[in-house]
């Protein structure tokens, strides 16, 4: 759903770190819901680590030379419509995103000493999108979906699922919630995402203590190739000044 917003996978490999992007950004506040403008002037493109780099793929990927669509490359003025609003029980957005792709395509190519590079390739796109939340209690149900329609594919991908928090497990300050979701991309094998079919379940712990100290742990399953992914964040705060991930 974080479509404005380039991913840094120099910072991460996970791709959950992401760059700024320069805007204007206009908000009308009403009883209907909150309305939303965007400008977003100066395409920021995507990281990638360079041919000493880790983790990457087997090619690096050349981003000294990037492939735009539009002719107007990084200069190509996007822009975003966003409406937001809380009904009853449920968080509601919609949006509607028309521009440069974030997420670019690779050209195969030779550098200038012939070796097999890949070239980042953007193109225009126009994608809809909704998230949804509702919440009961200790219960947060979640849904998110976009529709997206470009020179090179058309295409639906969503994500929904579930997470129950238990508050003070065994009378400590500890919560822990028990997490669900699954993944769908229509493009299957050919999306640029491994989460095309596939399940994720797992916990999350928050001691609630002055150090923010949090573990999330869990494994995604490929319900097409049965293969799993586990993954295990930690982080905590280390005095006034420093902070630990792992």
């Amino acid at each position: 759903m974080d479509t404005i917003n380039q991913t840094d996978l120099v910072a991460s490999p996970d791709g959950e770190d992401k760059l700024g992007q320069p805007m204007i950004n206009v908000v009308r506040v009403s009883r209907f819901g909150n309305f939303e403008l965007f400008l977003l002037p100066g395409f920021r493109e995507r990281t990638f680590p360079g041919s000493d780099g880790r983790l990457r793929s087997g090619m690096w990927v050349d981003t000294d030379n990037p492939v735009y669509e539009s002719a107007a490359q990084e200069d190509h003025v996007d822009g975003a419509l966003r409406w937001s609003n809380i009904v009853g029980d449920f968080d509601v957005g919609l949006h509607y995103f028309r521009g440069t792709n974030r997420e670019p395509g690779m050209v195969l190519s030779v550098d200038g000493d012939g070796n097999s590079v890949l070239l980042p390739y953007y193109e225009q796109m126009d994608q809809v999108g909704l998230d949804l939340q509702y919440t009961k209690e200790a219960w947060l149900l979640k849904l998110e979906a976009i529709g997206r329609e470009a020179s090179s594919d058309c295409y639906s991908a969503m994500v929904g699922g579930f997470e129950y928090t238990l508050y003070g497990i065994g009378g400590s300050s500890i919560d822990a919630g028990i997490l669900a979701e699954g993944h769908f991309d229509s493009r299957g094998s050919n999306a640029l995402t491994p989460l095309n079919k596939d399940l994720f379940v797992g916990t999350r712990l928050s001691w609630n203590d002055s150090a923010d100290t949090a573990l999330v742990a869990g494994g995604f399953v490929d319900l097409d190739n049965e293969s799993i992914f586990a993954r295990i964040e930690y982080e905590r705060r280390i005095g006034s000044h420093h902070k630990i991930e792992l």
